[in-house]
């Protein structure tokens, strides 16, 4: 018996060595990968004439935080001002960009049904003189998501409803109901906003080269700095521009669109050619 239990020690201990070895070897490999990477890509990339260093940013246990910031308004005037004279998937988008935070996706992909409209059972109320813009998939083509998130209003800025309200009217007019941008070719995914932001991006190039500005990302940080310097709360600009406030709770409290409105209408207004 004493033997028995002897060799149950033992085979016990081995399975535990076994583990510790495995352990201790792939922790070993990881850091050889690692450093091996670091010595033996710059090379490569002297070789290849590649821009950067693929493992730069690399490090175990962090975050990478995004370089993304915020348009000037100077920079914002100048994009605007140049847009008027590109087609109007590109300066209406850019447009509503600037005066409400929507990503490219979020107008591009709307109908024309999402204007003033409201879901059944959501508090929001319209506002009579005032248009806003439904961002959810209730109207939307099919396969055009909001990405998961949620479902908002967005208020329109006056400099908006000038120019992109006659717009879909004329669309109403002329085809009826459906997707804002009809006459646009579809993405790979079924979604207009896929050719409508590579051309941004293109046209972007032309007006304001920055790694560290992106259209979408730089709008969005333009809108709630622009609202922040003027005393507006952080979560009446998150309501309008559809961030997500942070704290426990937040996600059930409604902001009413008269703050949305009241709110947006404290912004710089880009003095444009008139339309």
């Amino acid at each position: 018996m004493g033997r028995s239990r002897e060799k149950k020690l033992s085979s016990i201990t081995a399975r535990q060595w076994s583990i510790l070895l495995t352990v201790q070897l792939s922790s070993l490999l990881f850091g050889m990968t690692i450093t091996l990477a670091n010595v033996v890509l710059p090379q490569i990339r002297g070789a290849f004439l590649l821009d950067a260093n693929p493992m730069d940013k690399i490090a175990v246990g962090t975050k990478i935080d995004s370089k993304r910031q915020p348009y000037s308004v100077e920079q914002v005037t100048l994009i605007l001002t140049r847009a008027q004279a590109a087609t109007d998937d590109i300066f209406l988008s850019l447009l509503v960009q600037a005066y409400s935070g929507c990503r490219v996706s979020e107008i591009v992909d709307c109908s024309t049904l999402d204007f003033n409209f409201v879901r059944n059972g959501d508090s929001e109320k319209v506002i009579p003189g005032e248009w806003f813009l439904f961002i959810g998939e209730d109207n939307r083509e099919p396969g055009c998501t909001t990405k998961g998130h949620t479902a908002r209003y967005a208020p329109l800025h006056p400099e908006i409803v000038k120019r992109l309200i006659p717009f879909m009217e004329k669309q109403v007019a002329e085809h009826g109901h459906g997707p804002l941008f009809r006459h646009l070719p579809k993405g790979k995914n079924g979604k207009r906003s896929t050719y409508v932001a590579r051309k941004i991006d293109e046209w972007m190039d032309s007006v304001i080269k920055d790694p560290n500005l992106a259209p979408n990302h730089s709008f969005r940080h333009y809108l709630k700095s622009a609202l922040l310097a003027r005393d507006v709360p952080e979560r009446i600009s998150d309501a309008i521009s559809g961030h997500k406030t942070p704290g426990i709770g937040r996600k059930y409290e409604h902001v009413p669109m008269s703050k949305k409105f009241d709110a947006i209408g404290k912004l710089p207004v880009i003095r444009l050619q008139a339309a």
